[in-house]
């Protein structure tokens, strides 16, 4: 967890906001953190826009470097938060956010370069309060959430270059009004508080569904999703399973239900 005293070696803590009209504030009670966010709509296509709390962070050793991020997202109203490693703070840049939606979902963003697009995996379906986890090691980026059971769960692994130096912490978007669930009169203003999550190891892991893998009986994606997403996100159909770049859903989650239907078993 980022807080005062972490072992980044930077005691002070760097805040703006990002977008045209973006405004934005940060206010620290001991180990909790809150970001006010308006006219910040989201994290993704080739440009972001967003509130970020950061620290700047030394990863010199490749493989041999290690940076872990725990956090406890207490609730989100509307729009979406989390946690966030980028190469620079270019609107633009590489980078890895692991975002906690109004709506529950769990996804990774991850963008390899800078001015590209932006793709996704799903890590899995959330209620608040929550905790998060987004590890780096290398260029490897790994994402867990506990479950109701207080279970750390694993999603997918990403892979993104952020370089030598990268920027750690906690973003907020506050979206905008054509997303489920959001008054169209308004004001586009979000809150959300980050704090200390559980010590590390006090819970057991396991695998996430959702990850990639079929599994018996489950389709591998949740055809209600696309609903759940705001339309520029709905945008398209990627040609690559779970990949969306340019705005597209995976198109598993819009074909029709048949065409995930696993059948009865052949003879033989």
């Amino acid at each position: 967890t980022l807080h005062a005293a972490d072992k980044t070696g930077q005691d002070e803590w760097r805040f703006a906001s990002y977008g045209k009209a973006a405004k934005g504030s940060v206010t620290m009670d001991s180990n909790t953190l809150t970001i006010k966010t308006e006219n910040t709509k989201n994290a993704f296509f080739e440009s972001d826009e967003y509130s970020f709390a950061y620290k700047e962070q030394p990863f010199l050793h490749d493989d041999c470097s290690k940076s872990v991020i725990t956090v406890k997202i207490d609730d989100i109203k509307k729009g979406s938060a989390g946690i966030m490693m980028r190469s620079t703070d270019s609107q633009s840049s590489a980078n890895v956010h692991l975002e906690a939606t109004a709506t529950g979902d769990l996804f990774v963003f991850f963008r390899q370069q800078e001015g590209g697009s932006t793709s996704y995996r799903r890590v899995g379906y959330i209620g608040f309060p929550v905790e998060i986890r987004l590890t780096r090691q290398g260029n490897s980026f790994l994402s867990h959430y506990k479950n109701a059971a207080d279970e750390w769960i694993k999603g997918p692994a990403v892979f993104v270059d952020l370089g030598e130096t990268h920027l750690s912490g906690f973003y907020a978007c506050s979206g905008n009004d054509n997303q489920i669930g959001y008054d169209v009169d308004s004001s586009r203003k979000m809150q959300v508080t980050f704090s200390p999550a559980a010590p590390a190891g006090s819970a057991r892991q396991s695998s996430a569904p959702g990850t990639g893998q079929r599994s018996a009986g489950r389709c591998a994606h949740d055809r209600r999703h696309p609903r759940r997403l705001p339309p520029e996100k709905r945008a398209g159909i990627s040609g690559r399973e779970g990949a969306r770049c340019d705005g597209a859903v995976c198109p598993g989650a819009v074909q029709h239900p048949a065409a995930h239907s696993l059948g009865p078993p052949r003879p033989g």
